[in-house]
């Protein structure tokens, strides 16, 4: 905590790999040769929530310092307080970066142009970054975005259109995004069909949350409060893709709430079929407006195969007509309106020609899970859960 520079004999550490220097309120200096670590994968200089006081914000470390880390994947900045005009004008010495966490920084009103140079970045951070405007010109490869929070962003590109492979946005908490004719059109486009059908395509799962009160109309099963049941058509796991859900939350939520959660429970011939796994599905806080936010996930069916891992396969087909799935919104913030939606495959046949596979970033905090039988779900930036703890009513 009272670390105020890094010895440059650092350097000599050739193999290492992380260099965790998280909360160190007083670090400013890197050493000068810090670019000669050819194996650092990740340096972690960022604050967590509640360790830095609000009115003592902490100071920038110079990006110039960081340079030709050629092979770093994750850098955290956190909480640091940099300025558009403090980011290099060329980040191709960041070439392997994948991701990039500059969240709760109130210096930043707009992403550097230089940015788009990241053409391996993944993931980008930039929750709480209250004095962020304008949000566009992200790297072509992006796959999620995390600007929840973001009070003053009043500026959007059309995130829908050229951005293939993004498979998460989080805009929950910007309200200024509603004030904009153009801005609107934008969010809109995020919740139409064809936008979740291109991560159908794949078998990839699809989560979005943005402003917003009004579920899409595409969603056939729609109804007030938190449960919905899906009704299956006979022979429907031969036909189905996966399930998109819909909710809306209303209330403001803050840091260190639990998160929304999914009970899928499935029924079978009278009795309640459990699943095999825990896992959250939405790994972020949340932060809802006065009118609302709109969650919007796509859910893979042969991920559920997967956690439903003691259920035979063959005995899928014995879930139709009168038997359902049911989808629960759980935790604090229950959903006040929720609908959902059976993807079938003849919906994204023409999607799928030309399309190939996301292969998602693996994020620190999982990667210790490589090889475990879990690792599967927990690997993923939205996770997924499945709780089967009592019978619903029907």
């Amino acid at each position: 905590m009272n670390l105020k520079s890094i010895p440059n004999s650092i350097c000599e550490l050739n193999n290492l790999e992380i260099l965790y220097l998280h909360n160190c309120k007083k670090l400013q200096k890197m050493p000068d040769d810090l670019g000669s670590m050819e194996k650092l994968e990740e340096l972690q200089l960022g604050f967590t929530v509640n360790t830095w006081d609000l009115e003592r914000l902490p100071e920038s470390i110079s990006f110039y310092s960081l340079m030709n880390l050629c092979s770093l994947k994750k850098l955290d900045l956190s909480r640091r307080q940099i300025s558009v005009e403090d980011f290099p004008t060329d980040f191709h010495s960041f070439s392997s970066l994948e991701e990039l966490h500059l969240s709760a920084n109130s210096k930043l009103i707009q992403l550097p142009t230089s940015i788009s140079h990241l053409s391996h970045l993944k993931h980008l951070g930039l929750n709480d970054c209250t004095q962020l405007q304008k949000l566009n010109g992200l790297p072509l490869r992006i796959q999620s975005l995390n600007a929840t929070r973001c009070s003053a962003l009043e500026k959007i590109e059309d995130l829908s259109k050229e951005y293939e492979w993004l498979y998460k946005i989080w805009l929950p908490g910007c309200v200024k995004l509603l004030n904009n004719q153009e801005n609107e059109r934008c969010l809109d486009k995020m919740l139409h069909q064809s936008f979740l059908q291109k991560c159908a395509a794949v078998g990839h799962r699809f989560s979005i949350a943005i402003p917003g009160s009004k579920i899409p109309g595409w969603f056939e099963e729609e109804l007030h409060g938190c449960d919905i049941a899906l009704k299956l058509p006979p022979k429907w796991n031969s036909q189905i893709m996966g399930f998109a859900i819909c909710a809306v939350f209303h209330g403001k939520w803050f840091m260190g709430e639990r998160s929304p959660k999914i009970m899928f429970t499935i029924e079978i011939d009278g009795k309640l079929i459990p699943a095999d796994s825990e896992v959250d599905f939405i790994n972020a806080a949340t932060a809802a407006t006065e009118n609302g936010n709109i969650w919007i996930t796509y859910i893979p069916f042969s991920f559920i195969q997967n956690m439903y891992c003691d259920f035979p396969r063959a005995d899928w087909s014995r879930i139709e007509d009168n038997h359902v799935m049911t989808i629960t919104y759980t935790g604090i913030k229950r959903a006040i309106r929720c609908g959902a939606q059976i993807v079938y495959k003849q919906d994204i046949e023409s999607i799928q020609q030309g399309r190939t596979s996301i292969s998602d970033y693996s994020n620190v905090e999982t990667r210790h899970l490589r090889g475990s039988t879990h690792s599967y779900i927990e690997k993923y930036t939205t996770n997924f859960c499945s709780i089967v703890s009592h019978e619903l009513s029907l």
